[in-house]
């Protein structure tokens, strides 16, 4: 995919979680994005500085994907109170609704 000129290089990361996120984050909004050099990082970590996953995408898609990574970027965050050990593992169900 490195020398298939229909992709383009979008963003680097070193850690490979980082790259795996973004690239299904496009999936979901329907850009065919693929991570390259995961496995170098999952094997060697030591190895990510010198050799970063690599998220590709198709080069019509490419503004598009940097759109969408800005949005996501300075989209707002919510809060969530932690769990603590009393709370449920499901979320609450009513046996009138079965």
């Amino acid at each position: 995919m490195e020398n298939d000129d229909r992709y383009t290089h979008l963003m680097s990361a070193t850690n490979p979680w980082e790259a795996r996120m973004c690239s299904e984050f496009l999936r979901a909004q329907g850009i065919e994005a693929h991570v390259l050099n995961e496995q170098h990082n999952s094997m060697e970590p030591y190895l990510a500085p010198l050799v970063p996953c690599r998220v590709m995408v198709p080069r019509e898609d490419h503004e598009r994907s940097l759109e969408l990574l800005a949005e996501l970027r300075s989209a707002p965050t919510e809060e969530v109170d932690e769990l603590s050990e009393d709370d449920d593992d499901g979320p609450e169900s009513d046996e009138s609704d079965l």
